[in-house]
């Protein structure tokens, strides 16, 4: 359910991860890439800021090979 109210659309063959959250305020851990044994999970975290919505992904090296698209919101560095 939480990577439903991400948007999460990842493909890996075309390396490409889509996040279009259905909320404004929301923070969600991105599971599918998780780095397990080093213990880091990687999160969205959308909030409203200046009338829009603004995303912000932590963990990035995790999303390292893809190429990363938020089409509803702002992205802004982790």
């Amino acid at each position: 359910m939480p990577l439903s109210a991400a948007g999460l659309r990842l493909n890996r063959l075309d390396g490409e991860l889509v996040l279009s959250p259905v909320r404004e305020t929301l923070c969600v851990p991105l599971l599918p890439l998780a780095d397990w044994e080093g213990m880091r999970i990687p999160v969205l975290e959308v909030r409203r800021r200046e009338g829009a919505a603004v995303a912000c992904v932590s963990e990035r090296d995790l999303l390292k090979g893809l190429t990363l698209k938020a089409p509803a919101c702002r992205l802004e560095p982790a």
